[in-house]
C-alpha cells in the first residue's frame, strides 16, 4: 500500500484533482499502475523523448498521461523500438497521431507489432496497411492475428470478391466479432 497504492493515488490526484474518484469509477485499472513511474527521472524522460522524438505538444502531453498514465512507464529504448517499426511502414507525423489517438499500441511489444503489420500487409495489401495506420484505425494494429484478424479475413474472403477492397472501405470491418459478420452487408459482393 505504502509503496505502490500511495505513489499512485497521488500521482493521479496530482492529475485528475478533485476529479480523481470520478476517474478510477470509470477506469479503475488506474490504480494498478505504478506511481513511481511517473516520478522525477522516468517521467521526464519519457516526456522529453516523446516531445522531440514526435514534436508532440505540453498539452498532447498533459493529454496522453490523464488518458493513458501506463505510456509513461514504458522505458524509452521500447518506445524507440516500437517508433522505428512503425517508421518502417509509415511517416513521422503519422506516428505522433496514432500515438495521440491509440498511446496502447505503444505499449505492445515489437514482435507482435510486426506479426500484424505483416500479416496485414501480406493478406491485405500494402494499401490497407497505410489505412490501418492512421489515428483512427491503429486501434487494428492490437488485434490478435490468430484469433481476430485471420478468421475475420477468411470469413470475408469465403463471402466477397474483393477483401480489399472492402476493406479499404470499411477498415473497421477487421474489428468486428465472426458473429456480427455474416449479417453485415458490405461483405456481400465486395463493398457497399
Amino acid at each position: 500500500v505504502k509503496t505502490k497504492l500511495y505513489p499512485t493515488l497521488e500521482f493521479l490526484q496530482s492529475l485528475y484533482g478533485n476529479r480523481t474518484i470520478l476517474a478510477l469509477e470509470r477506469n479503475s485499472d488506474l490504480l494498478l499502475t505504478s506511481g513511481t513511474g511517473y516520478r522525477g527521472d522516468a517521467l521526464d524522460l519519457v516526456e522529453t523523448f516523446l516531445r522531440q522524438e514526435l514534436e508532440l505538444s505540453p498539452v498532447q502531453l498533459r493529454r496522453l498521461q490523464k488518458s493513458c498514465p501506463c505510456l509513461f512507464q514504458v522505458s524509452v529504448v521500447h518506445l524507440l523500438s516500437v517508433i522505428t517499426l512503425l517508421r518502417n511502414n509509415t511517416d513521422s507525423m503519422t506516428i505522433a497521431k496514432i500515438l495521440v489517438a491509440q498511446p496502447n499500441i505503444f505499449q505492445l511489444s515489437t514482435s507482435n507489432l510486426q506479426t500484424r503489420i505483416t500479416y496485414i500487409s501480406d493478406n491485405l495489401g500494402n494499401s490497407v496497411l497505410s489505412k490501418c495506420l492512421t489515428s483512427t484505425h491503429a486501434n487494428l494494429l492490437g488485434l490478435s492475428v490468430t484469433q481476430n484478424l485471420q478468421p475475420t479475413v477468411d470469413l470475408l474472403q469465403s463471402r466477397s470478391n474483393n477483401v480489399t477492397k472492402t476493406v479499404l472501405q470499411h477498415p473497421a470491418i477487421l474489428g468486428l466479432s465472426l458473429s456480427n459478420l455474416p449479417t453485415t452487408s458490405c461483405i456481400q459482393g465486395g463493398a457497399t
